[in-house]
């Protein structure tokens, strides 16, 4: 009788293999993709950094103009006290979220979504990022950097 393989342990569920789920800090979400952030902008401000133990990226805690208090997947390179922008208006700068259809092609983006509102799905690990290499009616075309051969696509609304 031979030993069970490492992915029927995880599947079974012994302590070695849970999630420390009770030790997590953040939810991690968008804004709802309201009427505000599909004709204009809303603005928030980068207040704190949050190392949460259920992700290997830096979280950032951003309060909006509205009074939201979001957590957002931290670039590299953003600072607290940092002004960001989430809208169709936004301009693309660090931390700022903005439609797929708005950014110009060759940009360096991260934390994809698949569908509008629904939080982002792709290129989400720590270091990583996409490159949009074009564009074909209501699809994105893109290039992981971990991925160099293979081009994935996303919908043209989606957010980055």
């Amino acid at each position: 009788m031979g030993k069970l393989l490492k992915q029927q342990r995880r599947g079974k569920g012994s302590v070695a293999y849970h999630a420390p789920s009770h030790r997590y800090k953040e939810e991690l979400s968008y804004l709802k993709f309201t009427g505000t952030e599909k004709s204009g902008s809303l603005r928030g401000q980068v207040i704190s950094f949050i190392d949460d133990p259920a992700r290997g990226a830096l979280l950032m805690d951003v309060l909006f103009e509205d009074g939201q208090r979001n957590a957002f997947i931290a670039p590299e390179g953003i600072a607290i006290g940092d002004e960001i922008l989430s809208g169709a208006d936004a301009k693309l700068s660090l931390g700022n979220c903005v439609p797929l259809s708005k950014i110009p092609e060759g940009a360096s983006i991260f934390n994809i979504e698949m569908a509008p509102g629904a939080g982002g799905k792709l290129v989400r690990t720590p270091g990583s990022y996409a490159t949009l290499i074009s564009r074909d009616g209501d699809i994105a075309y893109i290039r992981h950097n971990l991925r160099r051969r293979k081009a994935g696509e996303a919908p043209h609304e989606g957010r980055e």
